[in-house]
């Protein structure tokens, strides 16, 4: 069981199961309905003209179009209504944190701001953020120590898309990483946000046997925690650029003007012995002391009264300070999660690898 969810949902072909899912729905549909009879259509200005569709047919595409047009209209990554806790607490989350031996360093850090709510920033992306479910499975090491966490993680708009993957990702409390939706939860208070700050750009860069993440520059999630008063935590996930073998050579061109493009990263990829199943790499999320984020002015009365906004020199100084103790919490952490030998390069949104291996690095 722990092998089929893992290949459902962590593997390196996961994004095309949902489709392989309604290919066979279609196929076992039409096999056992279509022979049952079929169903005309006749046009009553034509008396001639007629269709004649086979009711398992119908039935698939009726179903396909209920289900495109909710998951083309629908807005459950924006408002949480689709959030399974027995689903986010079960077994296909378990299986991940199992496979993974997924485990936490430093997370008594967070001892100090007990009950605060916090913007969790993940670091580094990998090829698929993976350590991300130490912050949102109900088995998580990281959430049994600290269970007044609400971490609700945010991905890109383009992989509500997917199916399968969007069923994940609504059933686990995803929500869309767009400002506008972040900021209307962190408005409420209620809930703490999980983000890969590094997002698609920094998956490009992702190479086995170093630690690269964008960071310099990116001051947008500072300003977003600023707004609303949300504390910063930086977290490392050591491991996480050793689950898939990476390949950079090939269609490097194409991949980058795609990334630019699409806002979505294309890596050439595979997994042990050259399937689509991640290694079975030890994840190990490093916890850094938190960044803290003084409260907001209480919002005006006046609705006339213009958005009050963080000042640009505190959202430059809190980013430096995250920036600070990332690098910091990597080597406090490095030699526990076995990583001594590694350095980590800080890299600007448009930076990183270049030709001849050479970074654009802090």
């Amino acid at each position: 069981m722990r092998t089929f969810n893992i290949f459902m949902f962590f593997s390196a072909t996961s994004f095309f199961h949902g489709y392989i899912m309604l290919a066979a729905l279609y196929m076992a549909t039409t096999s056992v309905l279509d022979p049952y009879g079929s169903i005309v259509l006749t046009h009553p200005d034509h008396p001639g003209w007629k269709l004649v569709v086979p009711k398992g047919r119908v039935l698939f595409i009726l179903f396909l179009i209920c289900y495109l047009g909710g998951l083309l209209l629908s807005r459950r990554e924006h408002n949480l209504k689709s959030y399974w806790k027995s689903f986010t607490n079960g077994v296909v989350t378990r299986s991940g944190l199992e496979y993974f031996n997924a485990g936490t360093l430093g997370a008594e850090a967070l001892d100090a701001i007990k009950g605060e709510r916090v913007l969790v920033g993940i670091h580094p992306h990998g090829i698929y953020p993976i350590a991300g479910i130490l912050a949102y499975a109900g088995a998580s090491p990281l959430l049994k120590r600290h269970p007044w966490l609400r971490i609700r993680p945010c991905g890109a708009s383009i992989i509500f898309k997917v199916p399968l993957i969007r069923e994940y990702l609504i059933w686990t409390g995803h929500l869309d990483a767009s400002k506008r939706t972040m900021s209307k939860h962190m408005a409420k208070g209620t809930d703490d946000i999980g983000l890969v700050v590094g997002g698609e750009q920094e998956a490009l860069l992702t190479r086995n046997g170093e630690e690269t993440i964008v960071l310099e520059g990116r001051t947008g999630f500072v300003t977003l925690a600023a707004t609303h008063g949300y504390h910063l935590v930086p977290t490392y996930a050591f491991g996480q650029n050793e689950l898939y073998t990476v390949n950079q050579t090939l269609f490097a061109g194409l991949r980058a003007t795609l990334q630019r493009k699409l806002k979505v990263s294309i890596p050439i990829f595979w997994g042990a012995y050259g399937s689509p199943m991640p290694h079975p790499v030890q994840i190990t999320l490093a916890v850094g002391n938190p960044i803290k984020v003084p409260k907001p002015p209480a919002p005006s009365t006046d609705k006339k009264a213009p958005k009050w906004e963080p000042d640009p020199e505190l959202v430059a100084r809190l980013h430096a300070e995250y920036v600070a103790e990332v690098k910091a919490l990597f080597e406090r952490h490095k030699a526990a999660a076995g990583y001594a030998d590694r350095s980590l390069k800080v890299v600007a949104a448009g930076g990183g690898h270049k030709k001849g291996g050479k970074s654009k690095a802090e």
